[in-house]
């Protein structure tokens, strides 16, 4: 057994021993979870590859009143990686989260990413920006959420490289922010990642504006970025449109638009077109399928194609 390994069996009792603890000492304490498994297929020039590429156990609860925990892993394409994993404390208005965490910038949470009935990101929270700087990435620090009126904040002290186990940061030198608010069906952000000491040497600051409309049996969200990440041309943007038919209420039809500067050596502006569909066949199975189309500029030349996803999920 090596010590990553090591470290995923230790993870897993300290859960179990958060967990009884939390039980034992009060009450009221609250603990759940749940294990998913991802499977994806997709064609290639000879054959169809079929990829059982993720799995992700995710544990919260209470430890006591007003704090609480968020533990979990992922199995990646062969490779354990911590997922978030940190302590929340609730202070009202105040939420101040410790350890690593997806920090909120645009459409990042767990539910925006894999339960939206794409099989893959958008291009540009699944591309790097910069040399190993990514939109969908854990960040390791403090963080603090508060609401007043209509608005909400989330300001962050964070590092945003840490490595796959880490839980506490290394180098924390960049601030993200995010300002949401809404009217009506509609609910609006701005987020910014910077790095303070370099803004004027060619470092870090993004900027993000995304959106979220609701109405009945319809939604459309999407996001739009400019800026640079550790000194290269960031820009890009995505929007999604998703339906859910009154008489097929476990059925989600989706379409997405994207575009992104060129990485990887290309120049211009790459491109994708993507429908799908979603079924929620039981609480314990979703089925997505969903087909791409675009230019051959990187990022979207390697995102073409059709491709079929199973997700199971057990809840505990």
């Amino acid at each position: 057994m090596d010590w990553q390994q090591k470290m995923t069996g230790l993870l897993a009792v300290v859960l179990v021993g958060m967990a009884g603890a939390a039980g034992a000492q009060s009450e009221s304490a609250h603990v759940s979870g749940v294990l998913e498994n991802y499977v994806m297929a997709y064609p290639q020039p000879q054959q169809m590859q079929t990829q059982a590429y993720l799995t992700y156990l995710h544990v919260q609860g209470t430890l006591q009143h007003g704090l609480g925990f968020t533990a979990g892993t992922l199995f990646y394409r062969g490779h354990n990686t911590l997922d978030e994993n940190y302590l929340e404390l609730d202070k009202g208005k105040l939420d101040w989260r410790v350890g690593r965490f997806r920090s909120s910038f645009g459409h990042s949470d767990w539910s925006d990413l894999y339960y939206s009935g794409f099989t893959r990101f958008p291009l540009i929270r699944a591309t790097s920006l910069g040399k190993n700087l990514r939109l969908t990435r854990f960040d390791t620090g403090v963080s603090v959420r508060g609401e007043a009126r209509a608005m909400e904040y989330q300001l962050g002290w964070i590092d945003p490289f840490p490595r796959k186990y880490a839980l506490l940061p290394h180098q924390p030198d960049h601030l993200v922010g995010r300002v949401q608010t809404y009217r009506g069906n509609l609910i609006l952000g701005i987020n910014t990642l910077l790095k303070p000491d370099q803004l004027n040497s060619g470092g870090t600051r993004l900027f993000d504006l995304d959106f979220r409309w609701s109405a009945p049996q319809v939604q459309a969200r999407g996001e739009f970025l400019a800026g640079q990440a550790q000194g290269r041309h960031a820009e890009g943007y995505y929007i999604e449109l998703f339906h859910h038919p009154v008489k097929l209420y476990r059925t989600t039809f989706l379409a997405r638009l994207e575009g992104m500067a060129a990485t990887g050596g290309d120049t211009g502006w790459a491109q994708l077109y993507t429908v799908g569909v979603k079924q929620i066949v039981s609480p314990l199975l979703t089925l997505e399928l969903t087909r791409a189309w675009g230019n051959r500029i990187a990022p979207a030349e390697y995102a073409r194609g059709w491709a079929i996803q199973a997700v199971t999920f057990i809840h505990f």
